[in-house]
């Protein structure tokens, strides 16, 4: 599910993102594949179920977070799997994580702690 809404891999732009030698050359590859994966997340974020505001607003967050680390495709290998699902797989663990991170505030909202 969902790795449908993305578009054909476009490896040398990967490739360029994944360079360990060149890290400028790298993080703009990564920066160029961000603005290019952008409608296509949106679209997956709707795919899963995400009404477009919510849809919108974890693109966004999605892709803030992946450009604060850096380049997390650094090390990334072509052979080891498919940009594709590769992506898929980070999406599926963002909201996750965003899901139990709402959980864990709901449960703690209004808690006074003593000590």
């Amino acid at each position: 599910m969902g790795a449908e809404v993305f578009p054909e891999t476009v490896w040398p732009l990967v490739l360029a993102a994944t360079d360990q030698k060149d890290p400028e050359r790298a993080q703009a590859a990564f920066r160029e594949l961000c603005g290019a994966y952008r409608q296509p997340i949106f679209r997956w974020m709707c795919s899963v179920g995400l009404n477009p505001h919510d849809a919108e607003d974890s693109t966004q967050e999605f892709l803030h977070k992946w450009l604060q680390r850096g380049n997390p495709l650094v090390g990334f290998q072509r052979r080891e799997r498919r940009f594709r699902e590769f992506l898929s797989v980070c999406l599926r663990r963002y909201l996750s994580d965003r899901r139990d991170s709402a959980l864990a505030q709901k449960r703690g909202t209004g808690v006074v702690h003593s000590q």
